[in-house]
């Protein structure tokens, strides 16, 4: 007869304080046991030798409710917020039947010949159950993962007839849930079904009776040898790990950790950082790689405008990001080596001026503008500004007095968003690539590799599969060899590829141009939020809708950022003309879009037109698909996976907040710096 290991989640802990105080308090004989049991680790270890294993690894934990309590059965009103906090904190409720209760709160005991556990703990949790569907409790706390013993009790036989007979009568509250389709075996899978002992209230003997008997039918019931290892172990392991974080943090500083990271943009290399600085951080136990497909900072967070902002979103994370921005900034001389200040912002409706011929001619190239330059798509809004930002604007009579390098004469009215108490920039490659370079002075290990696939399948040991960017000098073939790395933590930081490497991430993406004008003088510290009315016949490759009109059909709305190295950095619209490449290695920049910016530019500011342009460029953001809300910070829905991504716009300012709360989700269990719960990635993902 085989002999199969098994993860024990219906056992008991009796130490002899408790056994005693049970005795003490007139509770000799509970639910008409014939006494409390004598425990010993020594007894429990002798029953179940992968108790270490238990500990260690499976980090087991949750709560276990009695299914009554004098009566008060699970799903009452008035333990609505104990099952609200348990549903935040996504635990494992584990339910142990016990005798009922008369309303008075007296023990029922029809029949006193057997202890109740014989019979009634069977109905009682099937009293428990029918409660918690019957008042809505099920459907309201869809993060509890609910352990029922005793093969449900009595519940499956009575489930389809409550179920029908419920409706027929009228009762308020009925959980939409609760369906004939929960009757085991019959509907239940293999996949919900868990091993469990009840040592030592049932004693060695018997369990080991029981063990023996289950080892040898079940091949009979479950014949497939993957149905019995999830039964035995793998569900178990699955429940286990997907367990409530504050119950796990106490063990998580011991653990050996091989945390990957993919994605070296802001987000990937932020965190990274955080984690070196984790004061639970230990390179001798702990390893960190971030592993990225082209290079660090190669997409959107190497050519973002850089700019900080306390009215930026969401303002769960904000305001933590935006401090650990300025304390960066004093720790690692930020202001030298990433160009940390703060600005003034401001909105400025402006009227352009008409380009020159020549000038027009020498800045722009034969139109090659596609027939889709008039749809929805090629105009696409990057969404910087939130409704709160609108709010704040301050209207003036004219620009301030140091914003010196914008053109008079095409100012109309300047509204104030910001100033240096509240905004500030970086410089976006700089920030980034030091993050990433500070994380490996602490042990952090960078790897330039392409992820393939996530091997994540109800084990704590998760695999992930790349390509390496660059091949190995020694490598006798010019095909990328396939590696692996074992991972205890995977972090999903790829933007607007994070869909790619998790399917079921609701990321989507905009591609933005953006261009750097080195200007004829040194420009005023201010971020621009434009609103510019082209005038007629501008320039031939501008399309101006001339059939309305409309103000409207006539603007665009380049943002303009001065930077302290003597640099201006002007990014337009979105668009949605050219589908998401491999990599950002294969992101195709339109020169006429960067063209029409500089020319955008040149019409409203001398020192721009008469300044030199660095950098044509284009990059792709990451935005959260059909929804509101975002980014995704947290855990998945497969224990060891998190993802960090949809940062929209706001990925530079947001970055450093995003990293921490990692670090602390890692090593702690749970975010602490802020409270992140709207952003829980599980709230938007396709399961």
């Amino acid at each position: 007869m085989p002999r199969y290991e098994k993860i024990d989640l219906h056992s008991h802990y009796c130490p002899d304080f408790y056994r005693e105080a049970l005795i003490n308090n007139g509770h000799k004989n509970p639910d008409g046991m014939p006494g409390v049991p004598r425990w010993s680790e020594e007894a429990h270890l002798e029953m179940m030798n992968k108790i270490n294993y238990a500990y260690d690894t499976l980090n087991a934990d949750g709560v276990a409710l009695k299914a009554n309590h004098h009566g008060i059965y699970m799903g009452d009103k008035h333990l609505d917020p104990v099952f609200e906090e348990l549903n935040r904190r996504h635990a494992i409720v584990f339910i142990h039947p016990t005798t009922p209760c008369l309303q008075d709160g007296t023990p029922a005991v029809p029949v006193n010949l057997f202890p109740r556990s014989t019979y009634e703990f069977f109905f009682d949790t099937c009293r428990a159950v029918i409660n918690l569907f019957a008042t809505g409790t099920v459907s309201r706390s869809p993060n509890i993962k609910f352990i029922i013993p005793h093969m449900g009790g009595a519940f499956p036989p009575l489930i389809t007839r409550f179920s029908s007979v419920a409706p027929l009568l009228g009762l308020p509250g009925i959980d939409p849930q609760l369906t004939p389709a929960f009757c085991l075996l019959e509907y239940v899978t293999v996949d919900r079904i868990v091993y469990g002992s009840d040592f030592p209230w049932t004693p060695l003997n018997p369990v080991v009776s029981l063990s023996d008997e289950h080892d040898k039918y079940l091949p009979v019931v479950f014949m497939d040898e993957e149905d019995r290892e999830k039964l035995n172990t793998k569900n178990a392991l699955k429940l286990l790990a997907s367990a409530g974080p504050a119950l796990r943090s106490a063990r998580m500083s011991s653990e050996k950790k091989s945390i990957v990271i993919i994605g070296g943009g802001i987000i990937g290399s932020t965190t990274a950082y955080f984690l070196t600085r984790h004061p639970k951080y230990d390179p001798s136990k702990h390893s960190i790689y971030l592993l990225e497909a082209t290079g660090i900072a190669s997409g959107a967070s190497g050519k973002a405008g850089g700019l900080l902002a306390l009215w930026a979103y969401p303002q769960s994370l904000v305001p933590l990001s935006f401090r650990l921005h300025k304390e960066l900034a004093a720790e690692h001389g930020g202001v030298e080596r990433w160009g940390y200040r703060g600005v003034g912002c401001g909105r400025v409706e402006l009227s352009g001026r008409k380009l020159e011929a020549k000038e027009a001619d020498s800045k722009t190239s034969p139109s090659t503008t596609s027939s889709r330059e008039n749809t929805s798509d090629a105009h696409v809004s990057l969404q910087k500004r939130s409704v709160e930002s609108h709010a704040r604007l301050k209207k003036t009579t004219g620009l301030p007095h140091d914003l010196d390098w914008i053109a008079e004469e095409c100012v109309e009215s300047y509204d104030n968003m910001g100033d240096p108490s509240d905004t500030a920039q970086v410089h976006p490659y700089q920030f980034t690539t030091s993050m990433a370079s500070l994380a490996s002075e602490f042990g952090a290990n960078t790897i330039l590799g392409k992820v393939t696939r996530i091997e994540d399948e109800d084990r704590p040991i998760k695999r992930v599969h790349y390509h390496l960017s660059q091949p190995e000098p020694t490598s006798s073939t010019s095909s990328p060899q396939p590696q692996v790395l074992e991972a205890t933590d995977i972090i999903i930081t790829a933007g607007p590829w994070s869909k790619h490497i998790w399917p079921s991430a609701p990321i989507s993406n905009t591609r933005a141009h953006s261009v750097t004008i080195r200007p004829s003088r040194p420009t005023s510290a201010y971020c621009l939020f434009t609103s510019l009315l082209l005038p007629k016949n501008f320039k031939s490759s501008i399309i101006i809708n001339t059939t309305k009109k409309s103000r409207a059909t006539h603007v665009v709305t380049p943002e303009i950022y001065s930077r302290p190295n003597n640099e201006v950095y002007a990014c337009g619209e979105g668009d949605h003309l050219v589908p998401l490449p491999a990599s950002t290695a294969d992101v195709v920049v339109d020169p006429t879009r960067c063209e029409d910016l500089i020319d955008y530019c040149s019409s409203i500011s001398d020192e721009l037109r008469d300044g030199q342009v660095l950098v044509q460029q284009a990059c792709y953001l990451p935005l959260l698909s059909g929804a509101e809300g975002g980014p995704l910070v947290g855990r998945t829905e497969s224990p060891g996976v998190w993802i960090a991504a949809g940062h929209t716009c706001w990925g530079i300012q947001n970055g450093p907040g995003t990293g921490k709360l990692m670090s602390e989700f890692i090593f702690d269990g749970d975010a602490a710096s802020a409270d992140i719960k709207d952003l829980d990635p599980r709230r938007w993902l396709k399961h």
